[in-house]
């Protein structure tokens, strides 16, 4: 019975907000709902519905209503990622080769300097990152954990990446931060003389990440919908998330001393 799949057991079982967080989409935490663009959570059922629409369900029909294809494709991807057992040995992560002088990380604005501090720059070996601009992710113990890359304005991630850790957090040792999005967000707002800053690296904040986060005593939120994680992190620390009228990527240094 290899191929059984037990819906009711992935429906109980995974809560909504890790399935959220694995799809890297935005909510807002209030009392027992999730709630985000297009859906409200019932965390104690642990079921959702459309306000303007029909659908409605379990973490499987959420996940089928977001990606479409077939039911059970569905309920078999969420069992693999969130209930099966590795079945392998962690694979060793490679270091990878990184060209810091490549036009293509000329053309996001990051000179070499920037480029050989945080490890970035064009991948020419035969990888999921070759042809991209790479970015190697430390973790907070200070462990290699993989790339990222970018190509088009395309973010790509390894099978298995998980949002763990937070962009440039292994190098923070002060009670205060500034959070951000991206993690060209984070190399842009270091080279304008702020050092401590982070990256979620997606548009809303895991779980794991979030635990990190509440280390700090003050976080200075630069996020283009700072409510999708504002009210998940005032309840532990001093959180200030000024909104924003432009991109972060195009905010001056006196733009954030002014926003402080």
């Amino acid at each position: 019975m290899a191929n059984f799949l037990d819906f009711n057991e992935i429906s109980q079982r995974i809560p909504f907000a890790d399935v959220l967080d694995y799809l890297n989409i935005a909510y807002t935490s209030k009392g027992k709902e999730l709630k985000g663009e297009g859906f409200i959570v019932d965390t104690e059922k642990n079921l959702y519905f459309n306000p303007k629409g029909e659908d409605k369900g379990s973490v499987i029909n959420f996940l089928h209503a977001h990606k479409g294809g077939i039911l059970r494709d569905c309920a078999l991807e969420l069992k693999r990622h969130f209930l099966s057992e590795p079945r392998t040995p962690k694979l060793e992560i490679p270091v990878l080769e990184l060209d810091h002088t490549h036009a293509d990380v000329r053309k996001l604005g990051i000179d070499v300097e920037t480029a050989e501090f945080f490890d970035i720059g064009y991948c020419g070996q035969k990888s999921i990152m070759a042809g991209k601009v790479a970015f190697k992710i430390i973790d907070h113990n200070n462990g290699h954990m993989g790339y990222i890359g970018i190509k088009e304005e395309k973010w790509f991630y390894p099978k298995g990446f998980k949002r763990d850790t937070l962009y440039n957090f292994y190098k923070q040792k002060q009670e205060a931060v500034i959070l951000t999005v991206s993690v060209l967000d984070v190399i842009h707002i270091h080279g304008l003389g702020f050092p401590f800053v982070v990256g979620l690296m997606g548009k809303s904040a895991t779980s794991s990440q979030l635990e990190l986060l509440w280390r700090f005593k003050r976080i200075f939120l630069l996020h283009p919908k700072p409510e999708n994680i504002r009210n998940r992190l005032m309840e532990f620390v001093f959180l200030k998330a000024p909104l924003l009228e432009k991109p972060v990527r195009e905010l001056t240094k006196d733009d954030i001393s002014a926003l402080f």
